[in-house]
């Protein structure tokens, strides 16, 4: 429970920051949620969640006084089992369906930004490269970066209210 709590909590936050962005409201802070919330919250507290699992899985392993308790314990260590074999079944769908979707996910929600918005991920995305290289951005990205955003816009127009 302690885990399906959690992830219920980080979930929601999630999709009502989610519904916000549909409805263009705060769509970079729906990123944010989504990338550190999901991606990074998520896994700390799969790994906290982790390290309970073993330390209850191996409470129910510890030698009994009789043979009844020697069963009991083998039945609770199997359920907790179960439970692991069900979570991570459950982590694995949602990873994979991360993998197949998340890039069009991202696409769609650059392209459902202000130009400001946009302008301002594009120097947080490739600042380092840039500054790597010893070059601002100049003018002809710029406006490749117009024009890709009026396709996207057409693209993804269905999506603004």
């Amino acid at each position: 429970m302690f885990y399906d709590y959690g992830m219920l909590t980080i979930f929601s936050i999630a999709s009502i920051t989610q519904l916000l962005s549909i409805f263009g409201i705060s769509i970079m802070t729906n990123m944010l949620v989504w990338g550190f919330g999901v991606g990074l919250g998520g896994s700390i507290f799969a790994l906290v969640y982790g390290y309970f699992y073993m330390w209850t899985f191996e409470a129910y392993w510890a030698d009994g006084d009789s043979a009844a308790a020697n069963t009991a314990s083998t039945a609770m260590a199997s359920v907790v089992k179960m439970q692991n074999v069900r979570r991570t079944v459950m982590s694995s769908a949602a990873i994979f369906a991360f993998v197949m979707y998340g890039y069009d996910w991202m696409e769609a929600q650059y392209y459902s930004a202000t130009p400001e918005e946009q302008k301002a991920w594009d120097e947080m995305m490739y600042a380092d490269r840039m500054a790597d290289e010893g070059y601002e951005m100049d003018e002809k990205m710029e406006e490749e970066g117009e024009e890709m955003a009026d396709e996207g816009e057409e693209m993804f127009s269905l999506f603004r209210f």
